[in-house]
């Protein structure tokens, strides 16, 4: 269902949601919105300056993003805190003009009171039986190229005083 149905649609949600209306960056959620993105957009975008982590805005002159755009996208959509709060952050940083994006709109009913999904735009709205049916190829897409364990690798870098 995901590859099948799910997939295809978001590529078609992310040409007309995000590719029209010409966003100067496309800022995806840390690391299964990458993932994502990589299914939906054309690999010419993936590897450019037109895609960036949020991390990035830290090493880029506020003055340098205050008149850009940025469409923010998740993976998935619960409560929508993530998106809310990495759209204060790209904020702080200087970009005024965000859109927040999501692949799949998790709909269960013990989350919809803390639901804030205020400018929130969905690709799919799916049940909790329905994202159980899909969770096996969503882990199978987000574990892609990377390593099974562990989750995330440290690096220890020794420097030489200067």
């Amino acid at each position: 269902m995901l590859k099948t149905h799910l997939i295809p649609r978001f590529r078609d949600f992310c040409a007309k949601e995000i590719l029209e209306n010409g966003f100067d960056y496309i800022v995806p959620i840390e690391t299964k919105g990458m993932v994502f993105l990589e299914e939906a957009l054309p690999p010419s975008l993936i590897g450019g300056s037109h895609v960036l982590f949020r991390r990035a805005f830290d090493f880029i002159p506020p003055e340098e993003v205050a008149d850009k755009t940025a469409a923010l996208v998740d993976d998935t959509l619960v409560i929508g805190r993530t998106l809310n709060r990495s759209e204060s952050e790209l904020r702080s940083k200087g970009i005024d003009q965000i859109s927040k994006y999501a692949f799949i709109l998790y709909d269960d009913p013990k989350y919809r009171e803390f639901r804030r999904v205020k400018d929130i735009h969905f690709c799919s709205i799916l049940s909790p039986l329905e994202y159980s049916l899909i969770l096996e190829e969503l882990s199978e897409i987000s574990m892609k190229d990377r390593p099974s364990y562990p989750d995330h690798i440290v690096y220890f870098v020794q420097l030489n005083d200067t």
